[in-house]
């Protein structure tokens, strides 16, 4: 029964535990861009060119998960006049840093070049989610209980009736 009790205060702790978690545990924001984890991060500018080239442009999209220099997406448009405009999702709460780059199609030079930092802002599922998981988890292991000791007691009727002793192996 204690431990029932215990299990219990402990999923409950769990689940109320602090609701959100900044990105390297840092309070104040450092990024020059803030995004939330899940929720989309726009992205939009224009790069200007400092010599005589004519559009059209190619621009190049490029986001590298800063803990680890790990490339989460690359991406091309094409652009008249140097504009973009462009939407993504952060999949974790660690910085990261996005890159834009313009680029002449003819001789494949870059010409301008933003990079931007952003800070993305992880949380935890509302209490509502985490009860829903926590019920299905508990249904799904309850249910692989009563298969096994069916199977088991199936197992033992079956040899019961062929005349096997249960206790033999």
């Amino acid at each position: 029964m204690q431990f029932r009790v215990l299990l219990l205060v402990s999923v409950l702790f769990m689940t109320m535990a602090s609701s959100v978690v900044s990105a390297h545990g840092s309070e104040q924001g450092g990024g020059d861009h803030h995004a939330r984890v899940g929720e989309l991060a726009s992205f939009e500018g224009k790069l200007e060119t400092t010599g005589q080239e004519k559009g059209p442009y190619e621009v190049q999209f490029h986001a590298i998960r800063l803990e680890d220099k790990a490339e989460i997406l690359s991406m091309k448009s094409s652009s008249n006049d140097g504009s973009y405009k462009f939407a993504m999702q952060f999949f974790d709460g660690a910085e990261h840093e996005v890159a834009i780059t313009l680029i002449d199609p003819a001789t494949k030079s870059v010409l301008a070049e933003k990079k931007v930092t952003v800070e993305v802002e992880g949380f935890h599922p509302p209490f509502a989610v985490k009860a829903k998981t926590l019920v299905f988890l508990l249904l799904v292991i309850a249910f692989g209980m009563v298969v096994g000791v069916s199977v088991t007691r199936w197992g033992k009727a079956i040899r019961k009736g062929k005349g096997d002793h249960p206790h033999v192996a």
